[in-house]
Formats: structure tokens, sequence, C-alpha cells
């Protein structure tokens, strides 16, 4: 790991950290994902029976590689992975992220003398080759490093994060994250995790409604686009903010249909991802 673990006047050994990192039919991202990590004592990588080179590419970059059914959850194989590691700290990761360089070294400093059982990370967006300043949310923070044992993934939501007993504080360098080369890739998630938002609400008695639909999917558009400026971000924002947009309303929609139309239940759900580098949120 980097020296800033390595404290000389440390009364204690040094602090380690493992990174796991979830992947499915990754080859293209997960080699740049562990190169962002490759200070880190301990890569594991929890691969759902990918069809590509993605465990190769792991394994040839040091890292610890188990294979897994390939879940539609995927947080089944986050917990799985960190069940595994063997460092003091654990930090989740998916394949489509980076850890900046500032963001390496203030977890270096931090997890040396940490007097808290995890951080949450700022999550910086980037689109069609942009570094996104609103449309992505920034700074939306998502909770990633806990120390071994104290953290663990919901289960019952596709967005679910991670779950911590005891403290938590926040850091200031971002994660960068690659949700999506193109529209077609964005497109392909959305159906997936409408199909799963669908699932979760309808389990908790959720009802569809097309009013509540349109309403909640352009008042979404408005909210993103014009209050939180994403416009600024120019066609990059407005397409993110229809994609969204365009996702709220489908979730809701799937509701509607499965009582209205489909009356079978559940929305359809795979019994595994579909066959794109879908291993990420």
């Amino acid at each position: 790991m980097s020296d800033a673990f390595h404290r000389p006047d440390a009364p204690t050994r040094p602090t380690t950290l493992s990174v796991v990192i979830t992947t499915y039919n990754e080859a293209e991202h997960i080699g740049p994902c562990l190169d962002s990590v490759a200070w880190a004592d301990e890569k594991i990588v929890v691969d759902g029976e990918s069809t590509d080179h993605t465990r190769e590419i792991a394994e040839g970059r040091g890292a610890r590689v188990f294979v897994q059914p390939n879940y539609p959850m995927l947080n089944h194989n986050k917990n799985y992975g960190m069940e595994q590691a063997k460092g003091d700290w654990v930090m989740s990761l998916d394949s489509d992220e980076r850890v900046s360089p500032g963001l390496r070294d203030e977890i270096c400093a931090a997890l040396s003398c940490s007097p808290v059982d995890g951080y949450r990370i700022p999550l910086r967006n980037f689109f069609w080759g942009k570094q996104l300043r609103r449309a992505g949310g920034y700074p939306g923070v998502v909770t990633r490093i806990c120390r071994r044992g104290n953290g663990r993934f919901g289960t019952e939501y596709v967005h679910q994060g991670l779950e911590i007993e005891g403290a938590v504080e926040s850091l200031a360098s971002p994660l960068h994250h690659y949700p999506a080369r193109n529209l077609y890739e964005l497109i392909a998630k959305l159906n997936f995790n409408t199909t799963m938002t669908a699932n979760h609400f309808g389990r908790k008695g959720t009802r569809g409604s097309i009013p509540r639909a349109c309403l909640h999917a352009f008042g979404d558009f408005i909210y993103r686009y014009f209050c939180r400026g994403a416009f600024i971000d120019g066609a990059a924002g407005f397409v993110l903010c229809a994609v969204r947009a365009m996702y709220v309303f489908t979730w809701q929609m799937k509701l509607w249909e499965r009582k209205k139309v489909d009356n079978r239940g559940s929305p359809a759900l795979p019994a595994s991802l579909p066959q794109l580098p879908l291993g990420r949120y």
C-alpha cells in the first residue's frame, strides 16, 4: 500500500486494505479499475460467470478471483467478496469505477489512524468522455469503505448501499464513475434495473398509476435539469436527465402493467444478468 499507511511512529502493525470488485463480462473495464487500486494490499474480484476474458485480466493484475453465480441482485456477490477479504479495512468497487489519485492519498491517510468504522465517498460521473458537473448528481456520496466485518450490502433493492455498524465520515476526493459508453448501454441497464425496482415496490404493495408515473417523471426531469443545473453539462446533461425521468416512468408503469394488463404477478426477471457488461449499477 501507499507509504501513508506505514507510519514509522505507529505503535501497531500497518493498517491493511482489501478492495472487492464484482464483475460480469467486464474485460474492457476491469484492467483500468484494478490499475487504480494497484496500491492496495489485496484485490479480490468476484466474477458472475463471465464469458469474456474478465477473469484472466484480473488474475494477470494480481487479483484473487472467485466465481459465483450470476445473480441479478449483485449485492450477493459484493457480500461474498467482503467475506473473503483479509484486510483490516474493505473497500467495495464496481468495475466501471476508478479511484482517483487524490482519493488514493486521502484513503491512505485516513485509514492509518481512523477513529470511525466507515467512509462515504463523493461519486463523480463521466459520460461520452465528459466529466459531468451537475447531471451526474455530484457531489452525491456513496458508502464504500468499512472495517472488515462491520459492513454489509442490503439485498432487497437494486440500489441498496453498504450498511455499516458504527460511525461513518465523508472523504473529500471523488471516486470516478463511467456508468455507460453510450445510449445503448444506458437503456439496457434502465430496462433491467426498472424491473428490479418494480419488483421491490410491488412486494411492498405499491400500486402503479399512469398519472403518477407521468407526474413523477416530469418532476424528476425539471428538478434535475433546471433546479440542479444539469443544463450546464450540455447534450450529455439533457440525455442523462431524460433517461433518469424515463427510469422513474418505466418502473412505475411496470407496476401498473402487471395489475392492469399482464395480471401474472411481478414483472418478469431474468435468471441472470443480461448479456451486456452490466455487472454494476
